[in-house]
């Protein structure tokens, strides 16, 4: 990551494994990152890994200085820019219930829900990214989990709950974290996800438990995302521990322009 030389870099939650205690982050966290820290920005997104202690919330507010939002006041959830990117980092470790954290929960018509609403609506970035911990697909371990009990599977309660806002606001990637996988989707309504949680936790026997019906590639593999966006174009590349891209896409905001063929009549060649 420090040889790719990124403006900024985002982590989509699980940053101290497992659960994360008092007194972890300087040697679970701080101490792997602080080098490139002291001269790139990191923006963090909490996971079910974070909250999971008896502190709940406070390890992950305490230690990380982060934007805040306009609605709670606290850096739960927020949103900011960087070049032509917008970038909204959403409150969702996973369904389920943690204590005191219900303000901040992301249900249709919440606090959060609202606040994602307008703060995409207001944007005049052309270039908008989503992340949140949770994925809203994905095909392996967490495929079929069920946090808040309600009979709906999470990944799809949060595909009908964020895809439409982010078709309806043009948000081109939702980065989320969850499983210790890359897991990259074809356009949803014109809408991409990116799953990307090898950052160095373990790489359990994952499996694709079943494979989403948007999916295209996955790969059990520690790695992290670089993306570069120059124009209308978007490059992303999922990058391993030998610094060798293992899978790209190029994303186009506009069309290309059009372009005459030369044609034999009655002889088409296609190649």
């Amino acid at each position: 990551m420090a040889q790719a030389n990124p403006d900024l870099v985002m982590h989509c939650g699980d940053i101290v494994y497992n659960h994360f205690l008092l007194g972890r982050e300087d040697y679970r966290c701080l101490s792997i990152y602080g080098p490139q820290m002291r001269s790139v920005p990191f923006f963090f997104c909490a996971g079910n890994e974070d909250l999971e202690t008896p502190a709940v919330d406070q390890p992950f507010l305490n230690t990380f200085y982060l934007p805040t939002n306009s609605v709670t006041g606290t850096k739960h959830f927020y949103s900011f820019d960087h070049g032509n990117a917008h970038f909204a980092v959403l409150w969702v470790p996973s369904l389920k219930y943690y204590p005191g954290t219900e303000p901040y929960g992301l249900t249709n018509g919440s606090a959060q829900y609202n606040w994602l609403t307008n703060d995409l609506a207001t944007s005049t970035k052309p270039w908008k990214f989503m992340a949140l911990h949770s994925p809203v697909a994905c095909s392996s371990y967490h495929r079929f989990d069920d946090e808040n009990a309600n009979g709906i599977y999470d990944t799809f309660e949060l595909h009908d709950l964020l895809v439409p806002v982010a078709q309806r606001y043009g948000v081109q990637i939702i980065f989320s974290g969850h499983e210790h996988v890359y897991e990259r989707s074809n356009p949803m309504g014109g809408v991409y996800q990116i799953v990307s949680g090898g950052g160095g936790g373990p790489l359990p026997p994952y499996y694709i438990t079943e494979r989403d019906a948007a999916d295209s590639e996955f790969y059990l593999s520690w790695h992290f995302v670089q993306v570069t966006v120059q124009g209308d174009t978007l490059r992303l590349q999922a990058i391993g521990t030998n610094g060798v891209a293992f899978d790209s896409m190029t994303v186009q905001r506009k069309l290309p322009p059009p372009q005459l063929y030369d044609a034999a009549w009655h002889s088409p060649l296609v190649e």
